[in-house]
């Protein structure tokens, strides 16, 4: 690319409101072009409206060779796409996307993002997408308006998480995102995966989903808190260990809010649904606020300290008189990953003897019959 088609700042005024267009990113591939726009404007309710929209370009799709027209219709589109949802003519969260990889004959492979649609059985795919992956065409007969018509279909792999799934895919110009997951993707990906009982839960009421979930996470996942910032890699090491040992670890700051709800709140909810805490006490930061709720609220936490100082002599004590708190030393940089590994053996197996202790407690309301997570 010797020279850029596109203004990188450009202003929109639609519907009375103000948009700045900003590309953010502008990445060059061997078969396609990614980039990302970013459309802002002033919001009564958040202030400053952000939303980020998407485009790929295949180089070698004649549709795209007029780039700069093409993209400045994109453009427009992601900002109108934004004013719409500040006026309150689009729901205000767009619909949850997967990150899916899309797998041909051939072997090409391109990443993308894909929502849902069960009242498909086939995925729907942009064409220019069938066409850069070079898929294998079928044929099948599907009923369309009453009759009988030959519908062409293509072949291709889905692949989400640690699932490969050969699936059946049909053209379309939807729009964004380019890839709609059918019926057909989900019936293959529960199959024999002992999920089935995640379809029974799709037709209870929310709180019993949320409650089920919550229990689910209680078994393996847990909240890690210290200082974010020149600090944050440290969290990354923790979450790195608890994964090496089966379980899933949760930093806040990389998932999304509850708009009811204050940061302390947001806390106390995932602390709830996780097994223990593990706390990184090194330099005094938002998480001092953070143990003295697990200190209240009686949740399991380990702390981390470098040759057993804590990070405020107000918390110094903070793990004496109680038996779920407690602090877990090491001298040096080079025997952190140790005590992380100390800790959650210690909280797991604390975690363990509290839930025997109150299954016998509370055994005239509880039961096998009666218990979530399982």
């Amino acid at each position: 690319m010797n020279e850029i088609e596109y203004e990188i700042t450009k202003k929109y005024f639609l519907s009375g409101v103000d948009i700045l267009s900003e590309v953010v990113k502008d990445e060059a591939h061997p078969e396609f072009r990614a980039l990302v726009i970013r459309s802002s404007c002033h919001s009564h309710r958040w202030g400053t409206r952000t939303q980020d929209y998407s485009y790929t370009s295949y180089k070698h799709v004649p549709a795209q060779n007029d780039f700069a027209k093409i993209f400045e219709g994109i453009r427009l589109q992601a900002a109108e796409t934004l004013v719409k949802t500040e006026l309150g003519e689009l729901p205000e969260r767009s619909p949850r996307v997967l990150g899916v990889h899309l797998k041909g004959s051939t072997g090409k492979l391109l990443n993308t993002f894909a929502v849902p649609d069960l009242s498909f059985s086939q995925s729907l795919l942009d064409e220019d997408m069938i066409s850069a992956l070079e898929l294998e065409k079928a044929h099948s007969n599907l009923e369309v308006e009453g009759q009988v018509r030959m519908v062409p279909l293509f072949k291709a792999k889905i692949i989400f998480g640690s699932s490969e799934i050969e699936t059946f895919i049909a053209p379309s110009d939807h729009g964004s995102p380019p890839c709609i997951l059918g019926g057909e993707f989900f019936q293959k990906y529960l199959r024999g995966k002992g999920k089935e009982d995640l379809i029974q839960e799709m037709l209870l009421p929310d709180h019993y989903r949320a409650l089920a979930n919550a229990a689910r996470c209680q078994k393996q996942h847990v909240l890690i808190a210290g200082k974010y910032g020149n600090n944050r890699a440290r969290l990354e090491s923790i979450k790195k260990v608890l994964q090496s040992e089966g379980f899933v670890g949760l930093i806040l700051d990389e998932h999304p809010d509850i708009e009811e709800q204050s940061l302390p709140n947001k806390m106390v909810t995932y602390a709830s649904i996780c097994r223990f805490v593990i706390i990184d006490d090194l330099v005094a930061s938002g998480h001092n606020v953070e143990l003295e709720i697990c200190h209240q609220r009686k949740f399991v936490t380990a702390v981390l300290r470098a040759k057993g100082a804590a990070s405020t002599a107000m918390q110094d004590d903070i793990t004496d008189e109680v038996t779920f708190i407690s602090s877990f030393d090491y001298d040096t940089d080079d025997n952190f990953e140790s005590a992380i590994f100390q800790a959650a053996k210690w909280a797991d197996e604390f975690v363990a003897k509290r839930a025997a202790r109150l299954n016998r407690k509370y055994g005239s309301w509880r039961g096998p019959n009666r218990m979530m997570g399982d």
